[in-house]
């Protein structure tokens, strides 16, 4: 016991703390229950504890906490915090308790019931359950703009929205509300991009939903005022087709004559939500969020381009799905997306050795590092370098967009969402072409 602390129940304990309960514990802490600790941490109710973390709600007689962090007790093989107790083998944070075994983040505690059916009636979607996990994959599109998709909650299979009406002129803005992206498709993908993005969503909140289509503008630009409302396309621009249990492919029309994209949705409770995705299908959610990790993640850039301008990507550190920049790291925002001092607080605050960049109508890899804990969002460097934002020479900086429109000297949306982890950017003030496939970064984990 060279770590010093009390170990009278015999067993390694070299990194110190109090281990009287006996059994091995040489990752260090206090351990006083006994039982086996090898990843260290306080572990005070005893029992198996081989992933380490804080684990002082008992002792995990139900299989051990390997993943790290479950103080209520319970099993919680998949790690995340779990402070509340009961099993939560999916992983990820349930900090209300109760039983989670889904995975997924639980933060209102209390027991799920995971779909295991989908079904439509009046073109809304049931599920038989409170959550599930949804697969979104393109497979054809001749649209002639950027089109967005998103699902929205609804009450029934009539499509009423918290007693709004379709035929309600407050129907679209309540619709807005209840609204989660899944992804845009470009008209003409880059070079080498993939012919069939996916996304892929966890639904907690509701098991009856719809979809929309905002025709070359996305939800965010209808929130903020720069898409007009006449832009989305509701039910009545979609036609549904089975293609077997729990499966479907959705139809979208720009004019509602035809199908110009092409969608197939499957429920499938086996597929895990990516890495980095948990704020991906919310208001301004083209960021990578990694605050439900706990160690430092390698991740691997794709980069394609169509653009004549030499643009380039570079990541910053916020503290909020707002945008919100710490600069004093205290973890409170202390610049936000509104603040004029904005794009320098970014440039302070990005993370280094990631910079992006590639030729014109070709596809480059790259390799970089993020902290755990934390989000990280996307700013696109038009035609020029970070070196010219980094000197005393304002007359020379170039232009720079953020997934935050307000943080954008145009107002206007540049960053879309076009699968797991994968951006979409426009280089030109006001919207330009609005191709958005000026530069295209995929980030990967794993």
């Amino acid at each position: 016991n060279p770590g010093g602390g009390s170990n009278p129940g015999g067993g390694n304990n070299p990194g110190g703390g109090n281990n009287p309960g006996g059994g091995n514990n040489p990752g260090g802490g206090n351990n006083p229950g006994g039982g086996n600790n090898p990843g260290g941490g306080i572990n005070p109710g005893g029992g198996i504890n081989p992933g380490g973390g804080n684990n002082p709600g008992g002792g995990n007689p139900g299989g051990g906490n390997p993943g790290g962090g479950n103080p209520g007790g319970g099993n919680n093989p998949g790690g995340g915090n779990n402070p509340g107790g009961g099993s939560n083998p999916g992983g990820g944070n349930n900090p209300g308790g109760g039983n989670n075994p889904g995975g997924g983040n639980n933060p209102g505690g209390g027991g799920r019931s995971r779909a295991t059916k989908l079904s439509k009636s009046n073109k809304t979607f049931i599920l038989d359950g409170d959550s599930a996990t949804i697969n979104f994959q393109l497979k054809t599109s001749q649209a002639t703009s950027v089109n967005e998709i998103a699902l929205f909650k609804v009450d029934d299979e009539q499509g009423t929205i918290n007693g709004v009406s379709l035929d309600d002129s407050n129907y679209i803005q309540t619709a807005l509300q209840n609204s989660k992206t899944v992804f845009s498709v470009l008209k003409n993908p880059p070079k080498g991009f993939a012919s069939n993005p996916s996304r892929t969503i966890e639904l907690s909140d509701s098991n009856s939903f719809r979809f929309l289509m905002v025709k070359n503008g996305t939800l965010d630009g209808v929130r903020k005022g720069s898409v007009d409302s006449s832009q989305i396309r509701l039910s009545s621009s979609l036609t549904v087709s089975d293609i077997s249990d729990n499966n479907f492919d959705l139809g979208f029309s720009e004019d509602g004559e035809s199908n110009d994209i092409t969608i197939e949705m499957q429920l499938d409770n086996e597929a895990t939500k990516p890495i980095g995705t948990d704020l991906q299908n919310q208001e301004e959610g083209e960021v990578i969020d990694l605050r439900s990790v706990t160690a430092k993640q390698t991740a691997t850039f794709t980069v394609h381009r169509e653009a004549s301008f030499n643009n380039k990507v570079v990541f910053y550190k916020v503290v909020d799905a707002d945008g919100g920049i710490d600069t004093n790291n205290d973890g409170v925002a202390d610049v936000l997306a509104t603040d004029s001092n904005y794009i320098t607080a970014a440039v302070n605050n990005r993370v280094t050795g990631i910079n992006l960049e590639v030729e014109n109508e070709a596809t480059s890899s790259f390799t970089g590092e993020f902290e755990a804990g934390s989000i990280f969002a996307p700013m696109l460097i038009v035609n020029g370098t970070l070196d010219q934002l980094l000197d005393n020479n304002p007359d020379n900086d170039p232009e720079v967009f953020f997934p935050y429109t307000d943080a954008n000297s145009d107002k206007v949306d540049h960053v879309r969402m076009l699968a797991n982890n994968t951006f979409g950017f426009e280089d030109m003030p006001g919207g330009g072409d609005q191709d958005f496939q000026d530069i295209v970064v995929t980030i990967g984990f794993g």
